[in-house]
């Protein structure tokens, strides 16, 4: 039986894809909430529009792909990752209940401080308060901090994977297999 995984993700630029950069000039673009409600916005977020995507609200159009959280969803009700919100949002991460996210609210894994930044510092403490936990960290910014990454990564060895989406499009199909495969 494999060690039980910890799934330690971001919100924005992971699970919900940040916007394109640009001016909020023109609003000819129509984003769709879960609740059936509709917004107004930029062309900056017009790759969000389409029947693909939805959006619930946070600080700000939070969008996501209902199959990313499908798939997740999978992941964890197999019992092969414990989610827990590792991102700035903290705890506000929780109001993302209408993402259809399995088990909202999740634990949310404390930010520590410090030079190597405070995600770090957190993947860094799951790893050794769990030494026999694999731990999986879906984070955009993952390259902002990669001496401290790869320091993670040489003392903690196949514990960990890393996984740096592209922050205008999030979590992909292929990030999530990789997720699954190293679960397992």
């Amino acid at each position: 039986m494999s060690a039980r995984t910890i799934l330690l993700l971001d919100v924005d630029g992971t699970l919900s894809p940040l916007p394109l950069p640009g001016f909020d000039t023109d609003h000819d673009h129509t984003l769709t909430f879960t609740d059936g409600t509709t917004q107004q916005v930029s062309a900056r977020w017009r790759r969000f529009t389409g029947p693909d995507w939805l959006c619930t609200t946070g600080f700000g159009p939070v969008p996501f792909r209902p199959a990313l959280v499908a798939r997740l969803n999978t992941l964890i009700g197999s019992g092969a990752v414990e989610p827990r919100w590792l991102t700035s949002w903290d705890d506000t991460a929780n109001r993302l209940t209408d993402t259809g996210l399995t088990g909202v609210p999740w634990p949310v894994e404390p930010r520590g401080t410090g030079p190597v930044g405070g995600k770090v510092t957190a993947v860094a403490r799951a790893l050794t308060e769990h030494p026999h936990t694999r731990v999986v960290w879906c984070d955009d910014d993952i390259d902002a901090r990669l001496a401290a990454v790869r320091a993670l990564h040489a003392a903690h060895g196949d514990r960990l994977l890393t996984v740096r989406p592209k922050r205008t499009y999030g979590l992909t199909d292929t990030d999530v297999d990789r997720i699954a495969a190293f679960a397992r």
